[in-house]
């Protein structure tokens, strides 16, 4: 049985890299927030959060540095709802087996991607910045939770509503999100997203507008 050199492992793992990199180029052009050549933008304008973005090379380093690490995907692939892991320009750099598979890709596909775009936001591709940049972007509760995970060092869940398009227009998708950092590095925030269902808003909506509700006059006091 013939053992590969330390030459050849390398030259293995340079090629694999390069091949990841193509891909992930390929994945942000169809965002369209690169140039045909794979580079950044020259000019990326935002109304809320930085524009910058981790080049293709920086998020294959990333996302092969967590998958060094197997109890990063495996805590991904253990959470209850589609999740991924961010870089601090909000890139995915690791995606859950749940989330690659509710969106019919890979989970190499979504590498570099944001939030907002993989989720089909109709407001990530308003600028040349992406996902968080544009003027609807500054009340955006999924990005804000981002965004307050990663300066506070906490975990913030929030409720929101992105508009994302449908055959017969615009229609709004309601959701739930998670975003904490990850305790090895904070680098990387793991964000978790779970899209609410009419019984819950129902529910949420009943007990609003049902109010305090009356002591039972048969029940013992305690």
């Amino acid at each position: 049985m013939l053992v590969p050199g330390a030459g050849q492992v390398n030259r293995g793992r340079s090629q694999a890299r390069v091949a990841l990199v193509k891909e992930i180029q390929s994945s942000c052009r169809r965002v369209g927030v690169w140039t045909t050549q794979g580079s950044a933008l020259n000019v990326l304008l935002t109304y809320s959060a930085p524009a910058e973005r981790a080049s293709a090379a920086e998020i294959a380093a990333d996302h092969q540095k967590l998958l060094e690490q197997a109890q990063f995907q495996q805590l991904l692939d253990n959470l209850p709802e589609p999740a991924m892991i961010l870089n601090r320009q909000r890139q995915v750099v690791l995606a859950s087996h749940k989330l690659a598979a509710l969106l019919k890709v890979t989970p190499d596909e979504l590498l570099g991607s944001r939030p907002g775009e993989i989720l089909n936001c109709v407001h990530s591709s308003e600028g040349s910045g992406g996902c968080g940049t544009s003027r609807f972007c500054a009340q955006c509760g999924m990005a804000r939770t981002i965004f307050e995970a990663q300066a506070t060092g906490t975990t913030r869940v929030r409720e929101c509503r992105i508009a994302c398009p449908r055959e017969e227009g615009v229609a709004p998708l309601d959701l739930q999100v998670w975003a904490t950092p990850l305790a090895a590095s904070d680098r990387f925030t793991v964000f978790a997203v779970r899209e609410r269902s009419s019984s819950d808003r129902s529910a949420e909506e009943r007990d609003c507008c049902r109010g305090p509700q009356p002591a039972n006059p048969h029940s013992n006091p305690a």
